[in-house]
Order: C-alpha cells, then structure tokens, then sequence
C-alpha cells in the first residue's frame, strides 16, 4: 500500500508516518498541491492523506478524476461539516481532524483502503440529507449499466467494500475498481455514497 502524506509542516507529517508504519512503510511525501500531483502520478499510490490547505475541494475532484486510482482523505485542523460535504461531493473517501489519534488515523486509512468511506456521523448524516433531496429519481441513469455494473451499484448501495465484493463475486478488488470507475462515469457520479443513494432512490 503505497500513501502520500501531504502537509506542508514537516511535524505533521512525520505524526502521520508515525501513525502509519505499523500498516505501511511505503510513504511519500508532498507540501503543495504540485508536489502532491507529482508524487501520485509518478508513485501510483493508492491512498493520499491531504491537508485541505493543499488542495482545495475542486482540486481533490480534479486529482481524482485524472488518477481514480488514488483515493483521498482530507484532513483539517478544525474540521467542518459544510467543508467535509465539499471534499465528499467531490469524491474524497474520508474528513477527519489533522490530529486525530494514531489508531483513527490508521482505521481511517484502512476502511478507505477497503473501498468505504470515513467520516463522523453528524456529516454522514448531513451528507444523505442533503444529497437525497439532489439525486434525480430516475431508474434510466442506471440502465445504461451492463449486468455485472448493475450487481456492483447494487452491492454498493448495500454498503459492501470493495473486499467484500469482490470475494462475493469471486473477482479481483482491481477488476472491482475498474466497474466502479466505469460505473461512475455513466452515472455522473464522483463516489461510494452518491451512488448508493442514486441507487436507492431509483
């Protein structure tokens, strides 16, 4: 599991390596949006740990559509509900605080490595509240799905990580990664949770 820790003071991210090593040793470092670019583009790391003063929200849709296999966590020394739907909507897999405790920080990092997403209750809440009222109602967006699309979006509504899935279908986590961008793209949705709720709303 490849990370890029992205801050631009060198003491957090040394906390967050710190935090880290117990699940990988494999860290790179990025302090500005460039360097974070850089540094996914040239490591293919799968996960990036982002300050949000790096990178604002339209720029973590950006990065994530030009390489979808990285998925990002934004992190925030005061944190915000109205900010985290941001980094949500644009399809960070986690918000959570800069400081958070090292066991959160590497539980945040493994659920978002296993395909869900890591965020408080109070903005999930948030999160389904205002995006439901948003989701058009329509269960044509979803027939332009092939079959296994179809099973995919319908796991994914049901709240299964991408292991899950992968082991109930009997494929590789990378062939389910692959349905998902896919699945994304033709349903103009950017991540996990707005597409369970198309899904459900349909």
């Amino acid at each position: 599991m490849a990370i890029v820790l992205c801050h631009p003071e060198l003491a957090v991210r040394e906390r967050w390596a710190t935090a880290l090593v117990e699940i990988t040793t494999e860290l790179y470092y990025a302090t500005s949006t460039y360097e974070l670019v850089s540094a996914v583009r040239s490591t293919k790391s799968t996960l990036a740990l982002v300050h949000t003063s790096c990178i604002r929200a339209d720029g973590a849709a950006e990065l994530i559509r030009l390489y979808p296999f990285c998925r990002v966590i934004a992190l925030a020394d005061k944190p915000d509900d109205q900010e985290g739907l941001y980094y949500l909507k644009a399809g960070a897999v986690g918000y959570t605080n800069t400081y958070t405790s090292p066991d959160r920080l590497r539980q945040a990092v493994t659920v978002a490595e296993a395909g869900s997403v890591w965020v408080g209750q109070s903005l999930l809440s948030k999160l389904i509240t205002g995006m439901t009222g948003t989701i058009e109602k329509d269960a044509s967006v979803l027939a332009g799905l092939t079959d296994r699309e179809a099973e995919l979006a319908n796991l994914i509504a049901e709240g299964k990580s991408n292991k899950q899935i992968a082991s109930q279908l009997d494929i590789t986590e990378r062939t389910v990664k692959a349905h998902l961008n896919a699945i994304y793209r033709k349903t103009n949705t950017k991540g996990r949770l707005p597409l369970a709720l198309l899904v459900n709303s349909a």
